[in-house]
C-alpha cells in the first residue's frame, strides 16, 4: 500500500508541474523574428549556387515551393529584404555574390510580392538581382549567376516547372521589375537548355 506521505509528495508535484505549464501558456508570446535588415548579416554568401542552396538551418522544403519569381533592388534593400536569394554584382574584381537570407534558412515564405487574388509568397521563392536594369541589361557575370541559380533551383525542386519561373512584372503590371531592360526572352531561352 502506498504511504499517505508519497501520495502528497506526488500530489504536490503534479499539481505543481500542472500550475508551471498553464503559466508558461498564458505568458507565451509570438517567436521574435529579427528584421529583415538585420538578418541579412548572418546569411550566407557564396557564388556557387548549389553550396547557398543547400545551406539551411532545416531541412529543404521540396513541397511547399513551386514557383520562382525574380525581382530587382536597386541597393539591395527594399524587396531584397524580402525575398529568399540576393544577387549582388561583382566588385572590386570579384565574382558576383548570391546570398542566401534568413527566410531562406528558415525555408518560411518570403513577403516580395503583393498581388491582390493570389499570395504568391505563401508557394514562391524570390530572387532578387541587385542593380538599375531600367537601360542597361545585368552584366553578364551576374546574369549568368541568375541563371545557375535558377537552375539549381529547379535542380532540388523538381516541382517547379520552367513555367513556373516568372519575372515579377509577368505577375504585377504596377512594375516593370526586374528592369526593362532585362533580357527576358534570352533569360526563357537559357532556361529551356
Amino acid at each position: 500500500m502506498v504511504k499517505s506521505r508519497t501520495v502528497k509528495v506526488f500530489t504536490a508535484l503534479l499539481i505543481s508541474m500542472s500550475g508551471g505549464a498553464l503559466v508558461l501558456m498564458v505568458m507565451e508570446t509570438k517567436p521574435v523574428h529579427p528584421q529583415a535588415s538585420l538578418a541579412i548579416l548572418s546569411e550566407s554568401e557564396s557564388t556557387d549556387a548549389a553550396s547557398v542552396v543547400l545551406d539551411t538551418d532545416v531541412p529543404l522544403q521540396p513541397i511547399k515551393w513551386r514557383n520562382i519569381v525574380i525581382h530587382v533592388s536597386p541597393d539591395g534593400t527594399g524587396v531584397a529584404e524580402r525575398c529568399h536569394f540576393v544577387l549582388y554584382p561583382a566588385v572590386d574584381g570579384k565574382r558576383p555574390t548570391v546570398v542566401g537570407t534568413s527566410l531562406w534558412k528558415r525555408q518560411t515564405e518570403g513577403h516580395h510580392l503583393s498581388v491582390p487574388g493570389r499570395d504568391w509568397n505563401a508557394d514562391s521563392i524570390g530572387v532578387c538581382l541587385v542593380g538599375d536594369f531600367s537601360k542597361n541589361a545585368p552584366p553578364m557575370d551576374q546574369y549568368r549567376v541568375l541563371i545557375d541559380l535558377v537552375r539549381t533551383l529547379r535542380k532540388y525542386f523538381r516541382s517547379i516547372a520552367r513555367d513556373q519561373v516568372y519575372l515579377c512584372r509577368d505577375l504585377d503590371s504596377r512594375t516593370d521589375s526586374p528592369g526593362k531592360a532585362f533580357p527576358a526572352d534570352d533569360f526563357w531561352m537559357r532556361l529551356r537548355k
